[in-house]
């Protein structure tokens, strides 16, 4: 399986992923902080959701190697990695830890998804 759509496949696994979480936490009424911040927890949500946008389009753009996907796949890429390095801080602040450990190996596997796919690309392979 080429690398493009591994990539592809990935950007639109956490957009689902990253979607579905915050409509479990809206229909259960347990959207973290939102009681405590909730003008901050609304713009946190609205860019995560933006987010999910440009990672779903992104991926079905290098899925169907539409001429813009690649451009957006790294936008969408940005805006993730941008995620997973301001959001656990909310959580350690408020004693959840466990919540934020999961971030680290998240964006661990994220640089993956942008450098490898650089590198790819400087070889013409992706």
């Amino acid at each position: 399986m080429k690398w493009r759509t591994i990539a592809g496949l990935y950007a639109i696994a956490v957009s689902i992923f990253m979607f579905w979480i915050w409509m479990y936490f809206a229909i259960t009424n347990n959207v973290p902080f939102f009681e405590e911040r909730p003008l901050e927890m609304s713009l946190h949500i609205a860019a995560e959701m933006m987010t999910c946008m440009a990672l779903l389009a992104g991926g079905i753009g290098l899925l169907k190697s539409i001429s813009w996907g690649r451009s957006v796949y790294f936008l969408g890429m940005g805006m993730l990695a941008y995620a997973l390095v301001n959001s656990p801080g909310m959580y350690v602040e408020s004693g959840m830890t466990l919540m934020a450990a999961v971030f680290p190996p998240s964006f661990l596997v994220a640089v993956v998804f942008i450098v490898v796919p650089l590198i790819k690309m400087a070889k013409d392979d992706f």
